[in-house]
């Protein structure tokens, strides 16, 4: 699937499945039902998206089906949001 980017559709990454929005006033990219947002600005070795150099972040959606059945190509982080938020006090 050859998609362009268009801001009232919203498809995962993965699987290509179409994407519903978790509410009504939201798009999908902003808030998508059954499905997580993802935002990079690509790294140092990358040959496509370097945001260092022009700015560009990426954003694409991965639906809880393709997370779930992908779980072991993942690495989950845990932060600790408690000492965060001390420090930024």
């Amino acid at each position: 699937m050859d998609t362009i980017y268009d801001s009232r559709r919203c498809f995962c990454f993965c699987c290509e499945e179409e994407i519903d929005s978790a509410a009504r006033d939201s798009s999908a990219w902003e808030m998508p039902s059954c499905g997580v947002i993802l935002e990079g600005g690509g790294n140092y070795g990358s040959t496509v998206y370097d945001s260092m150099m022009d700015g560009i972040f990426i954003r694409l959606v991965i639906c809880d089906n393709c997370l779930k059945e992908k779980r072991g190509f993942l690495r989950e982080v845990r932060k600790n949001y408690q000492e965060q938020r001390n420090n930024n006090d």
